[in-house]
């Protein structure tokens, strides 16, 4: 792998603008074997996309979402209800939107046609994991375009920028990470996030693919938890939110080991959403303590002619 002077090196370049929230680096471990893409269950009105992604959401926030609702489900919220807001470029971390989420009803608990005493058995939440991905101008990295996922992994040249952003439908931490075409395993970084609100990756500037060419893997690892501070005292309301575990102070061993293939996660089932640009994952069967896991992977392929010649 060639390195870029003030870049940081991964199997990709980050260009160093600072990674929000903190972050941990464990001990590099063997990745486990990636798990098979799955396809996304598709629906006509979304039912399931509002009962795993937005309802929790709605549930967790309250009357704080038009506050607290970042671009990333601000727009996926928009497309539900057909008032889709028009996309930010490069959104600040955690930045507040106008949010038409508003004309959103959750569906009742009972949604699927459960009795009452199945419904006791549903887990307290389904968390989930909605992400993006927006292709840089390779200079001032500005906004060129959001990724359609739509047609399986997009392809990329070597010389593509790209920043990811991604969002949560309840409180808690988030691990990414990126798998080259060898199989060598990079962090990204561990991340707390709030619900509903943006986060990028990089915080400022992009990421820069180098290095090998091939199919490369980024994959999410979110452990769904209690943060601390006034955000997580206002979300405290909700009865499913204090159940769940208090997220740990430094380290998050539960998510290294889940990255090291030393402790079971749950992969997180792909739904269809009504934007293109946007992918949704959710854990229905989310029991307290658990590790989930998402994944995106694309096809990083040889720059072009005229790629070169710029360069």
């Amino acid at each position: 792998m060639n390195l870029k002077a003030g870049a940081c090196a991964i199997a990709i370049a980050v260009f160093c603008g600072g990674l929000a929230f903190g972050q941990d680096n464990p001990p590099p471990g063997n990745p486990p074997d990636n798990p098979p893409a799955q396809p996304p269950i598709r629906t006509s009105k979304n039912p399931l996309l509002l009962a795993l992604v937005v309802q929790p959401l709605l549930e967790e926030v309250g009357g704080t979402l038009t506050a607290s609702l970042g671009a990333l489900f601000s727009r996926l919220i928009g497309r539900l209800t057909g008032s889709s807001p028009a996309a930010t470029a490069n959104p600040a971390p955690g930045a507040a939107k106008d949010s038409p989420a508003a004309a959103v009803s959750a569906p009742p608990s009972d949604a699927g046609g459960k009795d009452s005493g199945a419904a006791a058995d549903k887990p307290a939440v389904a968390p989930s994991i909605i992400f993006s991905l927006d292709l840089l101008d390779p200079q001032t990295f500005a906004l060129q375009h959001q990724v359609d996922f739509t047609q399986g992994a997009p392809t990329l040249r070597t010389g593509d920028v790209f920043a990811i952003e991604y969002a949560t439908n309840v409180t808690g931490q988030v691990r990414i990470e990126d798998i080259d075409s060898a199989g060598k395993k990079f962090s990204l970084g561990t991340y707390t996030v709030q619900a509903g609100r943006d986060n990028r990756i990089p915080a400022a500037r992009g990421i820069k693919l180098i290095g090998l060419t091939g199919t490369e893997t980024f994959r999410m690892y979110f452990y769904p938890c209690r943060t601390s501070g006034a955000a997580a005292d206002a979300s405290a309301e909700s009865t499913k939110v204090a159940s769940l575990p208090a997220c740990p102070i430094g380290m998050n061993t539960r998510l290294a080991q889940a990255s090291k293939g030393l402790r079971a996660s749950k992969s997180a089932i792909n739904l269809e959403t009504p934007d293109p640009t946007i992918t949704a994952a959710a854990v229905p069967n989310y029991q307290s303590d658990d590790v989930t896991v998402s994944e995106f992977r694309i096809d990083h392929v040889a720059a072009s002619t005229t790629q070169n010649a710029a360069q």
